[in-house]
């Protein structure tokens, strides 16, 4: 599912995925819609004549970095984020499977072998695993 954008290239707001504040609202280690992400704020800056604010924030699925200025006063959207634990099933080449005990799912989450090492090594039959959600992107934040 793809965030959807209007004419003029704005989000299109849903409350289903989204609320608003406006960036004075904002604090370091918040996070907002950048574009098509789900960033965290890094680090944010106002300009000298209090109109501007620079803010320079991560990606929380994929850790790129990205930076933006925005204006005072100026409506952001923040995302509605589920953390979630999920038992762990198995792990295969590509993928591990996850069991979802509230909902009775399975869930696959797609592996990269060599970047994803430290997880993998950290994983055994009586893990369980804890992540963050948003519409359809997931990344494991923990194992316990």
């Amino acid at each position: 599912m793809e965030i959807k954008y209007d004419n003029s290239k704005k989000l299109i707001y849903d409350d289903k995925y989204f609320i608003t504040k406006t960036i004075n609202e904002i604090n370091v280690s918040d996070l907002i819609m950048i574009g098509n992400n789900v960033c965290q704020i890094l680090n944010k800056n106002m300009s000298y004549d209090n109109i501007k604010i620079f803010i320079k924030c991560i990606n929380i699925f994929n850790d790129t970095k990205c930076d933006d200025i925005l204006y005072n006063e100026q409506i952001v959207y923040i995302p509605i984020i589920a953390i979630k634990t999920y038992e762990f099933i198995c792990i295969n080449c590509k993928f591990i499977k996850l069991y979802d005990a509230y909902t009775h799912s399975i869930r696959k989450i797609k592996i990269d072998l060599q970047l994803d090492e430290f997880i993998i090594n950290r994983i055994n039959d009586e893990s369980e695993i804890k992540t963050i959600e948003f519409k359809n992107l997931i990344r494991i934040i923990d194992i316990l």
